[in-house]
């Protein structure tokens, strides 16, 4: 998985259908019927999937190993059995886990569900068959073995000991299969639905809706309430809101932009209750390496280091004079991938408290190297080859030191002192009359942008982040897709950043300044304050991310005083 974001998401449901407060018993009866904003869902097969439309399909009809709290969902720690009778504490130094399973679960025809099921269903998942698709396995990359030792006892096997395994089996899509369906035809689950969940399948309508009934036989006693629920696929948010204004739908789980919330709220009064928790988003992409170009192995990582999936890569918006110096050079740029590698490896297999002491070595380490080689400063001249060979061997030095680190035995050779010291400076300020107002320019136009963006509000800021987010993509996407605030803060951002972006793609000073800034440089870029000028094509930026910008011009000034009166935000206005 990749790194992600959080947002918040906002829910509606009918009064008559919202969850018991607390001091009131759940009843139970009746159908919940709620919508689904798809067509429908590509399969059924949680496993092969990855849309919420297969969550909000037939989750309802299956089983997982252990998931989130659902009393308890907004977090991403509280971790709780389904199937399993309680949580494992990991042995053979975090490893092995091994997980009891309950032995009053049945499928819905009537089979008893055992540890057999769980681990073809995980092995699945984890090491799919050849010419099956398994999104998640990329997030299984720790697990070594998954072995069913008797019928309620499930053992996995890991390399590594990692804090990223349980929320990786936690996972809502890994629902829990039956063994002898899988081992007659692995894709029968792509198009038939038979779980050992709260609800058991009745009907499915392409494109209509999905049905089910209450499960007689659940094994969480007591549960579900409900006696059924009816899911209906709408991809127009119209014609979802119409259904719940209406009283044909009582909720919607995706959740809705606050002016359709608002909207609702007015129309149904008392009738409507708004609940709102965080998403857990992840931007992620998967690259099919039996296709050219992507078999050579020299091109995946390039993919990744240059592109917009690297969003969280340490080069996409580089400050630090030491990183600046790494990623200004294809061949530093490699070995400091490859140690980056290694570092996040490690990262992973180290308790919290092992974690503070490795990131005060690691920025110890850069602090001794960076001076030793003679990139302390940020610089507009290319590194000389005294220095590259001087930051060669630090970062190989480094990977081996990562490779040994907590280990008696660490070399002391590795050590950063032994690296030859660089003579001459090769990292200067800089001094030119026209580097050096660029330069300015840069942090000045990154400050003015990091403050108008951080002043919006609502769905004006949503629209800004959207423009913000495209741009540097190949083919960016259009603001005229969007309406209302979520348009005008769209045309905002992409009129302030275009000037910006242009002198960004031309002039290396302004560059550096922008990459240089920070929020301590507010009082420190002092120059002119921006003029107008004339709006050039988006050029779109090198890496995602790179947020440049500060020119203002009429247009941009009149959208936000409008979307100010419209939205009585008074931080929108100019």
């Amino acid at each position: 998985m990749a790194p992600g974001f959080w947002a918040a998401a906002l829910g509606v449901a009918l009064a008559a259908a919202a969850p018991a407060m607390a001091d009131e018993a759940p009843k139970y009866g009746g159908t919940l019927t709620y919508m689904i904003p798809a067509d429908s869902t590509p399969s059924f097969d949680a496993q092969r999937e990855e849309t919420y439309a297969t969550i909000h399909s037939a989750a309802p009809f299956y089983s997982v190993l252990i998931r989130i709290n659902p009393y308890n969902p907004g977090s991403t720690t509280d971790i709780v059995c389904d199937l399993c009778t309680e949580m494992p504490q990991p042995t053979d130094g975090g490893k092995t886990y091994t997980f009891k399973i309950r032995d009053d679960v049945q499928f819905h025809n009537g089979d008893k569900l055992t540890a057999e099921d769980v681990a073809a269903s995980l092995n699945k998942i984890a090491f799919p068959p050849e010419g099956l698709v398994s999104p998640r396995s990329a997030t299984f990359m720790m697990v070594d073995k998954i072995a069913a030792i008797d019928p309620h006892t499930l053992v996995i096997h890991l390399k590594f000991a990692t804090s990223a395994f349980p929320p990786a089996l936690a996972d809502p899509f890994n629902w829990i299969y039956q063994k002898k369906i899988l081992d007659k035809d692995p894709r029968w689950y792509e198009h038939n639905i038979m779980g050992s969940g709260p609800f058991v399948f009745e009907e499915f309508q392409t494109g209509q809706l999905i049905k089910g009934k209450r499960n007689p036989h659940y094994y969480h006693q007591g549960l579900p309430y409900l006696d059924g629920f009816v899911g209906i696929y709408a991809p127009k948010q119209a014609v979802q809101l119409d259904a719940i204004r209406s009283d044909r739908a009582a909720t919607e789980f995706r959740g809705y932009p606050p002016s359709a919330i608002e909207q609702l709220k007015e129309q149904l009064g008392d009738k409507i209750v708004v609940q709102q928790s965080d998403w857990n988003c992840t931007l992620g992409a998967w690259i099919n390496h039996q296709r050219k170009p992507f078999d050579d192995v020299r091109v995946r990582p390039a993919i990744f280091v240059s592109s917009a999936l690297a969003e969280n890569h340490p080069c996409v918006q580089p400050r630090d004079p030491f990183v600046v110096a790494l990623c200004s050079d294809p061949e530093l740029r490699a070995i400091a991938d490859q140690q980056r590698g290694e570092m996040m490896a490690l990262w992973n297999r180290l308790s919290p408290q092992e974690q503070d002491k490795f990131r005060n070595d690691q920025l110890a380490w850069r602090d001794f190297t960076a001076p030793r080689c003679r990139v302390d400063q940020l610089s507009l001249q290319p590194l000389s080859a005294e220095t590259k060979n001087c930051l060669k061997q630090a970062e190989a030095r480094r990977i081996e030191f990562l490779r040994h680190y907590g280990q008696p035995d660490t070399p002391t050779a590795l050590h950063p002192n032994v690296l030859p010291q660089v003579a001459s400076p090769t990292s200067v300020a800089v001094t030119d009359d026209h580097g050096a107002t660029a330069y300015q320019d840069g942090l000045r136009d990154r400050a003015a942008w990091e403050e108008w963006f951080n002043s919006l509000r609502g769905d004006y800021k949503t629209g800004a982040f959207h423009w913000v987010s495209q741009r540097s993509l190949p083919h960016p996407g259009s603001c005229q897709q969007m309406s209302g605030d979520f348009y005008s803060g769209c045309t905002a951002a992409k009129t302030r950043l275009s000037a910006s972006d242009t002198r960004r793609k031309t002039e290396p000073g302004y560059k550096a300044g922008w990459n240089a800034w920070n929020p301590s440089d507010l009082t420190t870029a002092a120059a002119p304050a921006p003029q107008p000028s004339v709006v050039a094509p988006p050029v779109a930026s090198e890496r995602q991310g790179n947020i440049a910008g500060g020119v203002d011009d009429a247009a941009a000034l009149k959208r936000d005083a409008d979307a100010a009166e419209r939205t009585g935000d008074r931080s929108l206005a100019p």
